[in-house]
C-alpha cells in the first residue's frame, strides 16, 4: 500500500522490491523433508498419511535484480507452508527433496546467464526414479507441486511411470 511520504511497505526502499517469504526456509531444518528426518520418525509420519509433496522447480535466468532459483525456492516455500499447515491440523504430509533443481528449456533459453537445460528424456528419468524411490518407500499418493513451465514433460513422466510400474494415477 502507498503511503503519503511515497513509501510502499511491500517494497524497501521507495520503489524497491524486498523478498520475502511467508516464513524462513526449511530445507536444512531436521523434520521438514524426508532427506532430514530420521527414518523412525518419517516411518511413522507415513504411516499416518502416505502423501508426498514432491516440489518441481528450475535454475533459469529471471533478470539481473533476481535469483536464478527463484522458480524452485518459491515451490518449496509453498510445499513447506502446506506441510506446516498439515501439522497443525493433521495429518502430517511428507516433502521430498526438489529433484528437478533444473528445467527442460525452449532451445533459445541455451546460453541465457544463469539457465542451466535439461534434456527431456533426462527430466523424465530423474522423475520417474524419484517417483519409484518414494512408492518403494511406502509413499502412495504422491503430488507434484510444478513451479516451471515444462507441464508436458512432467505429465510424460508421470504417465511413463504409471505404465511401466502398472500403477495408477491421475495427471493434468
Amino acid at each position: 500500500e502507498g503511503h503519503s511520504d511515497g513509501h510502499d511497505r511491500r517494497r524497501g526502499q521507495k520503489g524497491r522490491f524486498v523478498r520475502c517469504f511467508p516464513a524462513p526456509p526449511e530445507l536444512c531444518k531436521a523434520g521438514s523433508y524426508i532427506q532430514t528426518t530420521p527414518g523412525k520418525e518419517q516411518d511413522e509420519i507415513r504411516k499416518k498419511n502416505d502423501v508426498v509433496l514432491i516440489p518441481i522447480g528450475c535454475t533459469e535466468d529471471h533478470g539481473p535484480m533476481n535469483p536464478s532459483g527463484m522458480d524452485t525456492f518459491m515451490v518449496t516455500a509453498i510445499a513447506e507452508g502446506v506441510r506446516r499447515y498439515t501439522l497443525k491440523h493433521g495429518p502430517q504430509v511428507s516433502i521430498a527433496f526438489p529433484p528437478l533443481l533444473y528445467g527442460v528449456h525452449p532451445q533459445s533459453h541455451v546460453g541465457m546467464d544463469g539457465t542451466i537445460v535439461l534434456h527431456e528424456e533426462t527430466a523424465i528419468g530423474m522423475l520417474k526414479d524419484v517417483m519409484l524411490g518414494l512408492w518403494n518407500s511406502g509413499y502412495r499418493k504422491m503430488i507434484l507441486i510444478n513451479n516451471h513451465g515444462h507441464l508436458p514433460v512432467l505429465q510424460t513422466a508421470v504417465w511413463k511411470f504409471m505404465k511401466e510400474y502398472q500403477l495408477p494415477g491421475i495427471y493434468r
